[in-house]
């Protein structure tokens, strides 16, 4: 199975070859009518249950979110161990995550084409103390009702987009002479995680789809901040003495970019 790119990971849960995502899990939290905190997420949002309050806390560094309860992640600290944690929550742009050892499905965002779930440890996390263990166990139990209430935010519509970003040909954004390459060769490249490169063979009807894309299509928006170097397939156009004329990357019919993935209007 292809491996996981784009993964939100907590350090417990490292997977090989893993590309880290742009402050995708930047939140702001805040207490609905009934007490129970909430977290606001880009593509979602985490509702967590009423008793929770005041005995959870959430974690971020660069790439990810940890929720843990505050009591064992004290008590852990004080020794200078880790300790506590409830859940992670993760994204990916695949289905790999099913190989974890233990999680939950959230949902699929069509914002930014990634899957969230919610990564479970899977040895003993509470502080062995008595008191603690049974809350530990008490907030653990509450899991399912986060999944239950989470809510994946709808695809944005084209007035919601960036509205400071305006259309652009796609041979200007990349930077190359979209003229060039009518009759160019062209080749393709599957990037795979675990087996490398991969050569494609196009057919002809794929080929003309390719290279027309490549002279007429826009770029209408940014879809994503996640950095994706697996799972793509390359596109090379190259001139009679061999020079590249042109290269691009797709992933699911979206233009991967050094700082994230666009959205573009293939042409009829």
């Amino acid at each position: 199975m292809k491996r996981l790119i784009a993964l939100i990971v907590l350090l417990l849960f490292a997977l090989p070859a893993l590309a880290e995502p742009m402050s995708a899990f930047d939140y702001t939290d805040n207490l609905l009518d009934d007490g129970s905190p909430i977290y606001y997420f880009e593509d979602l949002s985490l509702r967590l249950p009423v008793d929770w309050r005041g005995k959870v806390m959430a974690l971020q560094d660069e790439s990810d979110v940890s929720f843990y309860q505050i009591g064992s992640y004290e008590k852990y600290q004080a020794e200078g161990l880790n300790g506590g944690l409830l859940f992670s929550l993760g994204a990916c742009v695949n289905d790999s995550f099913t190989e974890l050892p233990s999680y939950q499905f959230l949902g699929f965002s069509e914002r930014s084409c990634m899957n969230y779930f919610l990564m479970l440890p899977t040895d003993v996390q509470a502080y062995p103390d008595p008191d603690l263990m049974a809350e530990y166990q008490a907030l653990f139990d509450g899991i399912d009702f986060i999944v239950k209430n989470a809510e994946i935010y709808p695809p944005l519509d084209a007035a919601e987009t960036d509205p400071g970003f305006a259309p652009v040909r796609l041979s200007d954004f990349c930077d190359y002479d979209a003229d060039a390459l009518e009759g160019a060769t062209l080749t393709a490249n599957y990037i795979d995680c675990e087996e490398g490169i991969l050569p494609v063979t196009l057919d002809a009807a794929e080929s003309e789809r390719i290279r027309a894309l490549a002279m007429h299509a826009s770029v209408t928006n940014k879809a994503n901040d996640f950095d994706v170097s697996g799972d793509i397939t390359v596109y090379t156009f190259t001139n009679a003495a061999g020079e590249t004329l042109a290269s691009i990357s797709l992933y699911d019919g979206l233009l991967v970019w050094t700082d994230g993935m666009y959205r573009l209007d293939e042409p009829a």
